[in-house]
């Protein structure tokens, strides 16, 4: 759990590092963020990032049980939490299937 939420946390502060160098850069335009503040403001809205966020927890959690070497995870992770759900899915298809079925299938065999 401590793994999952100092993920969370670097996530967060490179998120908004990168938008205080583009309000830096680029400055604010009243209009796009008064927008902004108008969809953030929305329970929808709201709800749906919920869901993605959690939805790209749970994969990064599924990378940080099944991968066991650092030197393969940390670009995993950093690529699921850069590009989100296409990397994502990408680890998925890779590893995570057929680690995920062999694991299962080596219970099944202990079982019975």
């Amino acid at each position: 759990m401590i793994i999952l939420r100092s993920i969370l946390l670097l996530a967060t502060v490179a998120c908004l590092g990168f938008l205080g160098y583009t309000l830096a850069t680029v400055g604010a335009p009243a209009p796009v963020l008064d927008e902004l503040q108008r969809l953030i403001g929305s329970p929808w809205v709201q709800v749906l990032l919920a869901s993605y966020y959690l939805g790209v927890l749970c994969c990064v959690a599924a990378i940080v049980v099944i991968e066991r070497r650092p030197a393969v995870m940390v670009p995993w992770l950093v690529a699921g939490l850069l590009v989100t759900y296409p990397a994502l899915v990408f680890w998925l298809l890779l590893r995570g299937l057929p680690e995920m079925g062999e694991r299962s299938s080596r219970r099944l065999r202990t079982l019975g």
